[in-house]
């Protein structure tokens, strides 16, 4: 999507992603799935991180032939979950570490 750019435009701003250099006009492309594509990295991010500690934490409680062959389901589905919310998780693990930083 390309519009018109004059020097007023640039002075003040209203041209993201355009350019005026020596009086010709130089669009530079900017995606508009930027937020999506982030969006996407933060849930996949937290998918994994959610997943890899679940799954730990069922090794851990019961033992490497449950925890490791079983493990894995409940590790998805809870990851699944909190990664569809990751943002609301997100500030949720912020506060309780201001909290606990606190006392």
């Amino acid at each position: 999507m390309h519009r018109a750019v004059t020097v007023e435009t640039v002075m003040r701003g209203d041209c993201a992603g355009q350019v005026v250099h020596q009086n010709r006009l130089l669009s530079i492309p900017i995606s508009e799935d930027t937020t999506a594509s982030g969006i996407w990295i933060g849930f996949w991010i937290s998918w994994v991180l959610v997943f890899l500690g679940s799954w730990a934490y069922c090794i851990s409680e019961y033992g490497y032939l449950l925890g490791v062959g079983l493990g894995w389901l409940p590790s998805a589905i809870l990851a699944s979950f909190v990664a569809l919310l990751w943002l609301v998780s997100l500030i949720a693990v912020a506060a309780i570490v201001a909290y606990l930083m606190k006392h």
